[in-house]
């Protein structure tokens, strides 16, 4: 759809998209769950529509088309809700989290399905001189991986607004222990040599805060430099709660972009550079926020990032 404007990329028929398409090529991000109500000529049901739109970007982060996911939700009789066209508009809303929820769930089974019918035509193709299906099939094959890794990424994040804490008094050393084990492979091929200090026991949850730790070290993995990776985790007791801080000399960022940081699906490296959709750091402070703590982080780059998380004591 790229190289058209909105009334060729989608005709006359409800000029609201448009701007919503528009978006998603400057910002080449995705725009989720938008609920779309509309009547055709002669009848008497509203045809309600549920919209999201992905950018598909090139290796280069350009913007090559737009995938549409749309859902067809059940009609409903045309009666006095929308008695003026400014009422009408409230019917084209993002939908709340309960229902992208359902939504995410919803678009797996058909993802799956386009996926295993494109493996089995890979399969038929496999002895093949044509190379350009098979180059266009593993095209395909990939995009669907990173559309399902995506979905399952905003998932995790959506979820977390019906999460309900089971809090525990942790050692919180012991739990920086089984990240470690957790993330093994990763710190011995990154050869991290990684620390902690003063680490105190705290009501948490620890399946969630585990979350917190997997993601705080697999970012410092993740950006490491060409140096020596040191990572030092620790923390200091103030008069209402502690501060933890972990600390890398990793490749850090440019203090400007610190808003960036912990916003979903922002990433300050292209997806070829780095694997990732930009959600990790999103949940770990949600969590911390949920324990009625804050995170937030300091860098310089080319020295490495500090990480703080505040957990209070009581």
């Amino acid at each position: 759809c790229l190289g058209k404007n909105p009334v060729e990329r989608l005709g006359d028929k409800d000029k609201s998209l448009f701007p919503i398409l528009d978006e998603v090529v400057k910002t080449k991000k995705p725009v989720w769950n938008i609920q779309l109500s509309f009547r055709l000529p002669a009848q008497t049901l509203e045809q309600n529509l549920r919209i999201s739109y992905l950018p598909v970007l090139s290796k280069t982060q350009k913007v090559t088309g737009i995938v549409g996911i749309v859902t067809s939700l059940p009609a409903t009789p045309i009666d006095s809700r929308y008695s003026s066209e400014e009422d009408r508009s409230l019917s084209r809303r993002p939908l709340d989290a309960h229902s992208a929820v359902a939504f995410s769930h919803d678009i797996q089974e058909p993802l799956r399905n386009v996926f295993q019918s494109l493996q089995i035509l890979k399969a038929k193709f496999k002895l093949s001189s044509d190379l350009d299906t098979l180059n266009f099939l593993d095209s395909s094959l990939i995009s669907l991986e990173r559309m399902k890794d995506m979905m399952k990424s905003f998932l995790d994040l959506q979820q977390l607004d019906f999460v309900e804490l089971n809090q525990e008094e942790v050692e919180i050393r012991t739990l920086f222990e089984e990240t470690l084990l957790l993330l093994k492979y990763q710190i011995a091929q990154s050869q991290a040599e990684i620390t902690c200090t003063g680490l105190p026991s705290l009501k948490v949850d620890k399946i969630q805060m585990l979350r917190v730790l997997s993601n705080l070290l697999s970012n410092s993995i993740k950006y490491r430099s060409d140096k020596p990776l040191i990572i030092s985790f620790s923390a200091k007791e103030l008069a209402h709660h502690y501060e933890f801080q972990l600390k890398d000399n990793g490749q850090g960022f440019d203090p400007k972009n610190s808003h960036l940081i912990f916003a979903p699906y922002q990433r300050l490296h292209s997806f070829h550079e780095i694997e990732g959709y930009g959600v990790g750091l999103s949940i770990s402070k949600k969590i911390v926020e949920l324990h009625a703590g804050q995170m937030w982080a300091h860098s310089v780059l080319g020295q490495g990032t500090s990480f703080f998380f505040t957990i209070p004591k009581d």
